[in-house]
Parts: C-alpha cells; structure tokens; sequence
C-alpha cells in the first residue's frame, strides 16, 4: 500500500482507526503509570462504542515517526482472530457445494438447449416448408392427372380385347 496511498492520509487514516484510550500496550509498569492507567481504564470503559471494529488496531509507537507500528489486536476480532467459527465454517462450505450442484445443473441444462437450437436452426424453416409443400403437391397433381389418363387408357385397351 505505501505506493499506493500517500504516507501522510495512510498515517492519518491508521491513527482515526486506533482508539486513543487504548494505551501502549508495550509500556513498561510503573508507579508513576498507575493514575494514567486507572483514568486510561475508565475512559475506555465510557467510551464504549457500538462498532464491532473499534479497538482492534492498536499502534506502538517509536522514537520517530517513521518507526511507528501498527498492528490488528486479535483478541478483538471474531473467534480471537482464529477465522470463522465452526458453524458459519461449516454453512459457508455447505452454500458453497450446493452452488456447484446448482451449477452443474445449469451447465447441463445448457448444453441441453444449445443441442435443441442447433437442431431446430439446421431444419428448413416455415417459408421454405410451405414452398415445398407447394411444389410437391403440384407435382402429385400432375401425377394424378397421369394416373387417370392411364387408367382411362388401360381401361379402354381391356373393353377392347374384351369385345
């Protein structure tokens, strides 16, 4: 991040999110750090905020500015900072096998209707059915015709050699 964001608004940014009756948690016991530890106490005990993240980066600081260390407190975070707790480990993992079956369905449902699409869009269309229909049932007629006119003729042929 230091290429990213100006070491000035990441230093600022940093020391909004740092509670300030937090203390130094480094600072070594001493007498004379009794009184500022007991008002250190109370004022954080009072300044109790609804936000589940307050308090959870904490700074040490050093002799200079640019020896100042920032840190996440992980007693703060959710499960001491040991990731997820079990049961919402365990809803995540189950959502995420029932979001690969639902996947996997789709992709077959998929595959299914781009089988169909290619098979409907390879068939003739309505235009070209109905100028074929058109065309064979010309030629029926024709055949028809024929058909008769033969039949007539066979027919005239056999009362023919009858007689």
């Amino acid at each position: 991040m230091k290429g990213v964001v100006p070491q000035p608004v990441l230093r600022s940014s940093l020391d909004d999110m740092v509670e300030k009756s937090n203390g130094n948690p480094f600072a070594e016991d001493s007498d004379d750090d009794e009184d500022e530890k007991k008002s250190s106490k109370k004022k954080s005990a009072s300044n109790k905020s609804s936000d589940e993240w307050a308090g959870s980066i904490r700074v040490k600081s050093g002799r200079n500015a640019n020896n100042t260390l920032y840190f996440v407190d992980h007693t703060k975070l959710a499960n001491n900072g040991n990731g997820l707790l079990p049961e919402d480990k365990n809803q995540l993992y189950s959502n995420l096998e029932k979001s690969k079956q639902e996947h996997a369905v789709l992709v077959q449902k998929h595959k299914h209707i781009s089988a169909n699409t290619s098979q409907l869009l390879s068939e003739p269309k309505n235009e070209a059915l109905e100028s074929e229909l058109h065309e064979l049932t010309n030629k029926m007629e024709v055949v028809d015709k024929s058909l008769e006119e033969a039949r007539a003729h066979a027919a005239s042929e056999l009362c023919d050699v009858l007689s």
